[in-house]
């Protein structure tokens, strides 16, 4: 069932700093809901606290399924994050990581599920090399494949394209395009060509 996301005037203090101060937005299927800002603007910020990893100062996020409204973290099994900050484990495979995470989140069919990601991405060739073998670009492709295993409902990305040449940059476009028909969707970046996507563009720290 598809999810709508409310953010109603969420703030964020750190000590005596504020990140973010009373933003407002709502994400839902078919509609794309763009941050942006210069940095330190508190962009990754509202993305953690829409993600349910980070709690707001002040305000709300509330997810709605039509059937029951809640905290982002009661929904984190239909959630599918994506960040610079985000690591997979070096040491595994490629297949590895993706079946392991997948199993946390209850995935089922996590390996076939796994493979077929793997091969959009363009990585099904190298799905059982260990990721300390991989460039920054195939690392960044791996942590799509990872915030795609559970299909999730709401799919939150942070600077999407860092780290991508122009056909990575095509399958993350591929995949916004596919994704947010289905899913809510946000999205953090002050590339320009990314902004123009938004059907709904917040700025941050005018």
């Amino acid at each position: 069932m598809a999810i709508t996301v409310v953010i109603d005037g969420v703030s964020r203090r750190f000590g005596e700093r504020t990140a973010l101060c009373e933003v407002s937005a709502t994400a839902k299927p078919g509609k794309l809901l763009l941050v942006t800002g210069r940095n330190g603007s508190g962009k990754s910020t509202l993305l953690k606290i829409a993600a349910g990893l980070l709690r707001p100062s002040t305000g709300s996020v509330v997810y709605k399924d039509g059937t029951d409204d809640g905290a982002p973290e009661l929904f984190s099994d239909r959630i599918g994050f994506a960040s610079p900050e985000l690591s997979l484990y070096d040491e595994l495979s490629a297949l590895d990581n993706l079946t392991f995470f997948g199993g946390l989140k209850g995935v089922k069919g996590s390996t076939s599920r796994a493979e077929a990601l793997l091969k959009r991405a363009g990585l099904l060739d190298r799905a059982d090399d260990p990721l300390s073998s991989f460039s920054s670009g195939m690392k960044q492709r791996m942590k799509f494949c990872f915030s795609l295993m559970n299909e999730p409902d709401v799919w939150i990305l942070d600077e999407p394209t860092a780290n991508l040449d122009d056909a990575g940059k095509g399958l993350v476009y591929s995949l916004i395009g596919e994704m947010r028909r289905k899913s809510a969707l946000i999205i953090a970046t002050n590339e320009k060509e990314e902004v123009r996507l938004g059907d709904e563009v917040i700025e941050l720290g005018r």
